[in-house]
């Protein structure tokens, strides 16, 4: 619900559309080898899947070099 709020008071809805689209439609998975500065990749111990778990973030860690996988406490992002 704050999302939504957030969505709305930010942009116009075309420009809100426009945003969405890109924003699913980046892949930067072919890039990931590339980084070259030091890198922790966070995930929340008891979120759903749908927020992103270990697995998903144990697959960015694995392509980044030296990326540090770390977990930390809680289930769905920090409110606004």
């Amino acid at each position: 619900m704050w999302l939504a709020k957030l969505c709305r008071y930010a942009a116009t809805p075309k420009g809100f559309a426009t945003f969405d689209r890109l924003w699913w439609e980046t892949d930067v998975r072919d890039i990931l080898g590339a980084v070259q500065v030091p890198t922790a990749v966070f995930y929340k111990k008891d979120a759903p899947a749908s927020w992103g778990n270990r697995d998903q973030a144990q697959y960015l860690a694995d392509r980044i070099p030296a990326a540090r996988l770390l977990a930390i406490p809680g289930t769905a992002p920090n409110p606004l």
